[in-house]
C-alpha cells in the first residue's frame, strides 16, 4: 500500500527568551506584619503538599502501568488472532472494561487547535486518541470514530476508510496520523489499513503490529510489534542509538512517539 509522496513546508514554534528585566525584591523585618508571615507558612506547607502529590502521582502511574501490562499479557492469551478466543460473560466484559479505564488513568491534558469543541468530544471510554497536523481522531470502546473539523481535509485517504465502512463493521480500535496523508488503522478484526513507505509496508506485514508512528519525512516511522521487537527508520540517531543498544534484558518497549520537527519520546514497560 503506497502513496505518492507530498511535501509540506515545515512549522516551528517560538518561545520567549528567558530572562527579562527583574524586579526589585522585597522582604519583611522581624516583627513583621502577621498576615505576612502566615502567608509564607502556608506557602510552605503547599509546597511540601505538592511534593507529597507528585509522589502519589508516579506510584499510582506505577501501578497503573504494572496492572496495564498484566492486562495486557492476559489479552494475548486468551485471544489469539481474535477468532476463536473463550466467550465471556457480560460481567467479566465490564469488569475488564473497567480495569481498562483505570489503568488508563482518570484526568487528561491535551494543547491541540479547537480545543473547546475538543474536550467536549472527550470521555472516559475513550481508548486511542491520534494527532494530526491540527487535527485529532478519538475511538472508544462502545462509539463510533469522532474527529475535530480539520481531520477531513488534512487526512482525506484515512477519513474516507472511516466513513465508508458499514455501520455493523468491526469498528477501528488503533490508528496513527502522519504527516503527508500517511495513516494506519486496525479494525476489530484484525484487518489493518494504512498508507506508508514501501519499507514501512515490509515492515508492517513482516509480523502482527501493536503501534505505528511517523516521523517528519516520507521514509520516517517506528514500529513495535505485539511480541516486542521493532523496526524503525530515519528517526533521530540518539533514539536510534537507544533502540540499537537494546539487549534481551533490557525493560520491554512501550511505545515510541515520533514528531514533526525531530521530537521523539520513549517509554519503556
Amino acid at each position: 500500500c503506497s502513496s505518492e509522496p507530498h511535501r509540506e513546508l515545515a512549522r516551528g514554534m517560538s518561545t520567549p527568551k528567558p530572562g527579562g528585566p527583574k524586579r526589585a525584591g522585597t522582604g519583611t523585618a522581624q516583627g513583621g506584619n502577621p498576615r505576612d508571615q502566615r502567608a509564607q507558612e502556608l506557602t510552605l506547607l503547599l509546597a511540601k503538599l505538592d511534593e507529597h502529590a507528585k509522589q502519589i502521582a508516579e506510584e499510582r502511574g506505577r501501578v497503573a502501568a504494572e496492572l496495564a501490562k498484566v492486562l495486557g499479557k492476559v489479552n494475548l492469551q486468551l485471544n489469539v488472532g481474535v477468532e476463536g478466543g473463550p466467550d465471556k460473560s457480560a460481567a467479566q466484559k465490564k469488569a475488564e472494561l473497567a480495569a481498562l479505564k483505570e489503568a488508563r488513568g482518570k484526568c487528561a491534558a491535551m494543547c491541540v487547535e479547537d480545543i473547546e469543541k475538543v474536550a467536549k468530544m472527550w470521555t472516559s471510554s475513550v481508548s486511542c486518541v491520534a494527532l494530526g497536523d491540527g487535527c485529532c481522531v478519538f475511538l472508544s470502546d462502545n462509539a463510533l470514530p469522532s474527529w475535530s473539523d480539520k481531520f477531513p481535509s488534512t487526512c482525506p485517504q484515512l477519513h474516507e476508510q472511516l466513513v465508508s465502512r458499514p455501520e455493523d463493521a468491526p469498528r477501528p480500535v488503533y490508528l496513527a496520523i502522519g504527516s503527508e496523508d500517511r495513516f494506519y488503522v486496525r479494525f476489530a478484526d484484525g484487518k489493518q489499513e494504512w498508507i506508508g513507505s514501501e519499507e514501512c509496508t515490509e515492515d508492517i506485514k513482516r509480523k502482527p503490529v501493536s503501534r505505528v508512528t511517523f516521523g517528519r519525512d516520507w521514509d520516517d516511522y517506528f514500529i513495535l510489534y505485539k511480541d516486542g521487537s521493532c523496526k524503525f527508520a530515519g528517526v533521530p540517531p540518539k533514539l536510534a542509538a537507544k533502540l540499537q543498544a537494546l539487549s534481551p534484558k533490557s525493560p520491554p518497549i512501550a511505545n515510541v512517539t515520533l514528531g514533526p520537527e525531530g521530537e521523539w519520546c520513549d517509554a519503556a514497560v
